[in-house]
């Protein structure tokens, strides 16, 4: 089975497509994290949104049942618990992704100085050699002969 690989032959090759490499994965991990984000803040606010609920409902159940405020305060702590710890775990994706874009840049500069530095360094003089190559070649396969001249009608 054939398996790609990467072209080591050349440390700004290398440069270049490790630059790459960095790119795409940050990119989709920062999609990733971001989409987790907004999956928790959804979280988040489906449980404040309880909280306030089971609050209106166990006003209209206190009349009946005289529901202690023990009771609420339990259920409301409960529930504030669950908030705080999404908001940590929020905060801990935001310094995720502040450092997923530093090492986005960072491939964004190997990638780019790697590209730089092959083309210059490697990639101008190796097509210089394969024009003269393709040159010399051509002139070597030129016809020796000359072609006939036509004789002029008027022989004598």
């Amino acid at each position: 089975m054939y398996k790609p690989q990467l072209p080591t032959d050349n440390i700004y090759k290398f440069m270049s497509l490790a630059g790459l490499t960095l790119i795409i994965l940050t990119a989709f991990f920062y999609l990733l994290f971001v989409f987790e984000m907004v999956t928790k803040v959804a979280q988040l606010e489906h449980l404040s949104n309880k909280l306030v609920a089971e609050a209106d409902i166990d006003h209209s159940e206190s009349k009946k049942r005289r529901l202690t405020t023990e009771e609420y305060l339990r259920r409301a702590d409960k529930i504030q618990q669950e908030i705080s710890l999404l908001k940590g775990k929020n905060e801990g994706y935001s310094r995720l992704l502040e450092n997923l874009t530093y090492l986005g840049l960072l491939g964004l500069v190997l990638s780019s100085w790697g590209f730089q530095l092959w083309y210059y360094r490697v990639q101008i003089y190796q097509d210089q050699k394969l024009k003269h190559e393709v040159e010399t070649l051509a002139s070597n396969l030129k016809p020796t002969y000359q072609p006939l001249v036509k004789r002029s009608q008027n022989v004598r």
